[in-house]
């Protein structure tokens, strides 16, 4: 199994390849709630944190993307640790201000100073570097372990995110078959946009 089958690569396709080698009914009723992994709680607040700092340097990440990061991140710090390759939240600040010099590369300026990195966006940097690093240790009983660990945990995500795929990634939520396009016969409700705004 390769560690990026089946999963969004959403950070590898902004940053240089040298720099970056479940039931629903839980979270509706809570405001508030992105979703909960294990009775561990992820807020629409954290997720919209790390958005807010993210986006303008990855705005191909969805809220989604973050909050599938959100909910794989102490599963793969986990097993990085397990094979000797641990993260730390230095690796993780170090990975996002790379983040911004090579977005400001790619869009041909000069990189403003990177933001004091709130916790949120650590937690997505730390993701990504414990999957970078177990990737480059290329340990299948590793990777093995990942899918299984996502596929036995208690994942619970607000449906305005989508649904948990345990393959690591948020199946964007479906339009309600009640509301229809605009100009659709029959009336003009406008559709919800695809983008949930934490």
């Amino acid at each position: 199994m390769r560690w990026r089958a089946g999963r969004r690569t959403w950070l590898g396709g902004v940053v240089a390849a040298g720099v970056l080698a479940g039931g629903l009914a839980g979270c509706s009723g809570a405001p508030g709630v992105a979703a909960t992994v294990d009775g561990r709680t992820i807020t629409t607040a954290q997720v919209g944190a790390a958005y807010e700092q993210l986006h303008p340097y990855l705005p191909a990440a969805a809220s989604s993307d973050i909050l599938a990061a959100m909910i794989q991140e102490p599963v793969y710090s986990r097993l990085a640790d397990e094979a000797g390759v641990g993260v730390s939240d230095d690796a993780a600040v170090s990975l996002l201000d790379q983040v911004v010099q090579q977005a400001a590369q790619a869009n041909g300026t000069e990189a403003a100073p990177a933001p004091d990195w709130n916790d949120s966006s650590v937690l997505v940097g730390r993701y990504v570097v414990a999957l970078n690093n177990l990737g480059a240790a290329d340990d299948p009983q590793a990777a093995a372990a990942a899918t299984a660990a996502m596929q036995s945990a208690d994942v619970e995500v607000n449906p305005r995110f989508g649904s948990f795929d345990p393959n690591g990634m948020l199946v964007a939520p479906t339009t309600p078959a009640w509301i229809t396009k605009p100009g659709a016969a029959g009336g003009a409700t406008p559709q919800p946009t695809e983008e949930p705004t934490p």
